[in-house]
């Protein structure tokens, strides 16, 4: 388990690189992806713990995760500040310093997003 888990935090996020910065779907699926393994790694001892008998401490994996939730968090917030920079910069052209309630502001801030 701990091998399968180790191949998924370095391998999908090198295999996406490019989608988890830029495609918002692709890095939630990649979050949701983090954290479902972290519920599998919580509940594993439990739902399988009985068949270990005196093993069953060899099927506590928590130090994962940690690991697992800020590796999905990290791209998570990495996609949002490229998402915000997108939008400054879209933005950038329309004069909002007098607000978004003047007619010509908002018909340039709708253009531009």
């Amino acid at each position: 388990v701990r091998e399968l888990c180790a191949l998924f935090s370095v391998l999908r996020p090198y295999s996406q690189k490019s989608q988890l910065k830029t495609d918002a779907q692709c890095c939630a699926a990649f979050l949701t992806d983090c954290l479902y393994l972290v519920h599998a790694l919580i509940l594993l001892p439990y739902s399988h713990g009985a068949r270990l008998g005196e093993h069953r401490q060899l099927a506590f994996f928590v130090d994962l995760v940690p690991q697992l939730r800020r590796l999905g968090e990290t791209h998570f917030l990495a996609m949002l500040r490229y998402q915000k920079e997108q939008l400054l910069v879209a933005l950038q052209p329309c004069n909002l310093g007098r607000g978004a309630a003047d007619q010509g502001s908002f018909v340039a801030a709708e253009a531009a997003l």
